[in-house]
């Protein structure tokens, strides 16, 4: 399309139209829900809404693509988020999700919430009840109960769940921001910050940060602090690195700062020490953090910082992919090389192989990083959660190499982790179920004529 960043699904055609991403792809689940959705939709475009769909429902529209295609890698579903925005207070009201008001909403709240809901509904009333509200039919004619009292039942049905502490601080990072037409000047604050970054990209350090400034003119927002002390980390002068890191130790301590910036500015503090070999205070900063995240992908990496903080050769190659040591951007092409080197001088660690196998599934190269991984998984992985990861990951790639039998040895591998023994992370409901539905995607009965198609690896 020419539009960075944009999804669009057209029901009507019953096409998608994507942005290349990698395999699986992100969001070619939820555009195909559209189109899905549409056949039992009304209306010349094939969407939820009034007359027809020409007054379309957003809240309606949006939350079925996200019920029918939950985001693979989450750790918590729709429905633990609306749990924790509950929690937190900012759950907004169904009252203003299926109407227009839903775009009045902050994105990430109105898609997820709206999900949330629409999943409560097939729970509860069945797959029916949804296609028919998807059809034009009020919502309280097919259940037999007013919207009042379908909000008071699903907002007991949340309160059934417990969460940790630790969704709450996340959800409040992730939600509880203001929509666009309530922030000042947004168009003229993102405009700036893309500036920024573009100018940081570039090495022009200076510059980005006048942008930054600008934008904390318009906008005090804390993150735009962030922004600038990491952006004095990445400058080549001992003085401006000095002041980035005497910025995000203010931010860390700063308790009137929201929790998730903090603890951003605190894995930032333990980057800059590990990159410094200060193998304590690396340590010191990044156990400050793990204490509050669900986000499994953040603790593992966290995990992997650690775990290099006490190996010197490790502590190379990690810092080089994860944090990188010219103007404060990874490497990746120097840090494969140094992953080669350790992987070779230190056969029997499979955390050089694990990290190799990865960069090779992201560019597509499918053989090289089932290679990598089996290494991986035959070698020693004391980090648990590594160990899990290269399950699922080598689950990904088999299926990208059409090899059910793989698949569903690893699915059967990654599943057990289950948490039943106790011992060390287990596997969440929400990855379980994600991992299910790509191996029955890639594992299914070939037909004659799909046997005919090309070679493994060659789609």
């Amino acid at each position: 399309m020419g539009a960075s960043r944009t999804y669009v699904a057209k029901p009507w055609r019953r096409e998608v139209y994507l942005q290349a991403a990698g395999y699986p792809h992100p969001i070619l689940g939820h555009e195909i829900m559209h189109v899905l959705a549409g056949a039992f939709a009304r209306g010349p475009f094939k969407v939820a809404g009034r007359l027809g769909g020409w007054l379309p429902d957003p809240g309606l529209i949006e939350g079925i693509a996200v019920a029918g295609s939950p985001k693979e890698g989450e750790d918590l579903s729709p429905r633990g988020w609306a749990k924790a925005m509950k929690d937190l207070g900012i759950l907004p009201p169904l009252s203003r999700l299926f109407a227009l008001g839903f775009l009045a909403e902050n994105s990430s709240t109105a898609y997820t919430v709206s999900g949330a809901f629409v999943d409560h509904v097939r729970a509860t009333y069945g797959a029916a009840a949804v296609r028919a509200w998807y059809g034009g039919q009020p919502l309280p004619e097919i259940t037999g109960a007013p919207w009042a009292a379908m909000e008071r039942a699903w907002h007991a049905d949340l309160d059934a769940l417990s969460l940790p502490d630790a969704a709450r601080a996340q959800a409040k990072a992730r939600f509880d921001r203001p929509a666009v037409f309530e922030r000042r000047c947004p168009h003229v604050v993102d405009a700036c910050t893309q500036k920024a970054e573009q100018l940081r990209a570039r090495g022009d350090h200076e510059g980005a940060i006048a942008e930054y400034r600008r934008v904390l003119s318009l906008d005090q927002s804390p993150a735009t602090r962030v922004a600038i002390a990491e952006t004095r980390l990445a400058g080549d002068a001992p003085s401006s690195r000095s002041e980035g890191v005497r910025e995000l130790e203010g931010i860390a301590g700063d308790g009137s700062i929201p929790r998730h910036l903090r603890d951003r500015a605190a894995e930032r503090l333990g980057d800059v020490a590990l990159a410094a070999g200060d193998r304590e205070r690396a340590v010191t900063w990044y156990r400050e953090v793990t204490g509050r995240l669900v986000d499994e992908d953040r603790l593992r990496t966290l995990d992997v910082k650690i775990a290099a903080a006490n190996d010197d050769r490790a502590r190379a190659a990690i810092v080089e992919l994860l944090i990188g040591t010219r103007g404060g951007a990874p490497d990746r092409l120097r840090a494969a090389e140094l992953l080669g080197a350790w992987a070779a001088q230190a056969p029997g660690d499979g955390l050089p192989s694990y990290l190799l196998g990865r960069q090779y599934l992201n560019d597509g190269r499918f053989d090289e990083a089932a290679d990598r991984l089996e290494r991986a998984l035959a070698a020693h992985l004391p980090i648990q959660r590594v160990w899990i990861e290269a399950e699922r990951l080598r689950l990904v790639v088999a299926c990208g190499l059409d090899d059910a039998e793989t698949a569903r040895r690893m699915f059967a591998q990654y599943a057990a982790h289950d948490g039943a023994s106790g011992a060390g992370p287990a596997v969440s409901e929400e990855r379980r179920d994600a991992a299910l539905r790509l191996l029955e995607r890639c594992a299914r009965p070939t037909s004659p004529a799909a046997s005919s198609g090309p070679p493994a690896g060659q789609k």
